[in-house]
């Protein structure tokens, strides 16, 4: 049994993450209710743990707090409950209106959470039928 209480959301969205006066290139790998797992793009930087704001798209900044960090991977709890439509913004946040192709990676135990963000993502494509995924 997983130690989380909130179910994560898979995403691929590219995303700054604040520390202090540095920014951080990364992307957000999954997201809950309480916090988010990112993956830096700059495999030598190590922000260290503490106070954040994690930045995706055009939304206002979401405090948060580093947890952990494991090469350039790293967790955050967020300061405030994030809730379940703005999981969902943050998720369309780099989609630009009118895609036809969405990159991300894909794990075999994120198979229905695909299809639930497949269908989401179709009403983003005006042609729907030539919307098509690519999975990394």
């Amino acid at each position: 049994m997983s130690h989380r209480m909130k179910p994560r959301r898979p995403i691929w969205t590219e995303v700054t993450l604040i520390v202090g006066r540095e920014s951080y290139g990364a992307h957000l790998l999954d997201v809950s209710e309480g916090g988010a797992l990112l993956v830096l793009q700059d495999m030598n930087i190590r922000p260290v743990e503490g106070f954040a704001l994690l930045k995706v798209g055009d939304l206002p900044g979401f405090p948060a707090d580093i947890r952990w960090t494991l090469g350039n991977r790293l967790g955050i709890r967020f300061r405030a409950p994030l809730h379940p439509s703005v999981q969902a913004e943050a998720a369309f946040a780099k989609i630009p209106q009118g895609a036809d192709t969405v990159q991300g990676p894909v794990s075999d135990d994120h198979g229905d959470q695909l299809a639930r963000f497949s269908h989401s993502i179709s009403a983003r494509c005006p042609n729907q039928s030539e919307a098509r995924f690519v999975y990394a």
